[in-house]
């Protein structure tokens, strides 16, 4: 059973997560209004405030959030790739209308 509100609309390509000072790059698994799912290496702590930063029409669309789960592959210990499940915090209009759009 499926108990989320917001549809995921699935999303393959590179974004940026920025920690403070500290830039990383990921990759967007999906995407919704409240949320989006990203694969990197850095793993990082839950309830931590970061930006994720998403090309839009070849801009780059600054997003805040907050880590809201890590996944840490423990059935796939050879790949360094975690998944984090990241909660937006007001959302642009940029980036509703590009999910809009999907």
């Amino acid at each position: 059973m499926d108990l989320r509100k917001e549809k995921r609309v699935p999303e393959a390509k590179e974004i940026k997560i920025r920690d403070g000072e500290q830039t990383y790059p990921a990759f967007l698994v999906d995407m919704s209004r409240k949320g989006i799912s990203i694969k990197t290496e850095h793993v990082l702590p839950c309830y931590k405030v970061i930006d994720v930063i998403i090309d839009i029409d070849n801009k780059p669309v600054r997003i805040n959030g907050s880590v809201r789960w890590v996944n840490d592959n423990l059935e796939k210990p050879d790949d360094t790739l975690k998944e984090i499940g990241i909660l937006l915090i007001d959302p642009p209009a940029e980036y509703l209308d590009y999910l809009a759009a999907q």
